[in-house]
């Protein structure tokens, strides 16, 4: 998706000025579904885009198969948006498709090469190991889809897509409190994985989750 990020400045536009922009995801899905609803779906794409193209930037080196993983993550959406039930964080479940929509893309082109090269492969990666920015965000990725579903969705709608804890729990029919501790569980888990890695932390998980999405 050559221009995506042009088209999601666009339709983030919409978004904000919008009457839909307040409408709550499962309703905003319900409409698509029933009445295949274009406007509805745009504002889905607005509201949770960022986070899809970021998670899909993580893994992917290349701009251009970010992009066509970001628009191919949509394209998921629109064929299994009836396969996500009632108590699902859509967030969450954009996340774990982006994620392996993206570590896909990267494997192929791995392969590819691979087979460019006549060299084949002996084991397949799920990202390239470099160092800098780009190879911790990928890491931080990798390590929030192994969480269980319990403490990935809070990060997920609070961390990434930026939501308050009590904007959280009405969307995880939870309470405050409850999102609340469930965060702190995650990030200290998330922490501690890292420190496996090598990674201090000298910031807090919840910057570092934000910048995993906003560079």
């Amino acid at each position: 998706m050559k221009a995506a990020p042009t088209v999601l400045t666009q339709i983030q536009r919409l978004f904000n000025d919008g009457p839909l922009s307040s409408w709550p995801d499962g309703h905003l899905l319900g409409a698509f579904l029933t009445r295949r609803d274009e406007a509805a779906f745009a504002t889905l794409v607005a509201r949770h885009g960022p986070m899809v193209l970021g998670t899909c930037r993580a893994v992917l080196r290349d701009p251009n198969a970010a992009e066509d993983a970001f628009q191919a993550t949509f394209l998921v959406l629109v064929r299994r948006a009836k396969a996500i039930r009632g108590h699902d964080s859509l967030a969450s479940w954009l996340h774990r498709v982006a994620q392996r929509v993206a570590l896909e893309a990267n494997r192929s082109a791995v392969r590819r090469r691979g087979e460019e090269q006549h060299a084949a492969l002996t084991r397949p990666v799920a990202y390239e190991r470099d160092e800098g920015a780009d190879d911790l965000r990928a890491l931080i990725h990798a390590e929030l889809e192994r969480l269980p579903a319990s403490l990935r969705m809070p990060v997920v709608l609070c961390d990434l897509v930026g939501l308050s804890r009590e904007e959280a729990a009405v969307a995880l029919r939870s309470t405050e409190g409850s999102v609340r501790g469930r965060l702190a569980r995650a990030r200290k888990k998330l922490r501690a994985r890292l420190a496996e890695h090598g990674l201090a932390s000298d910031s807090s998980m919840s910057k570092r989750l934000r910048k995993a999405v906003h560079p």
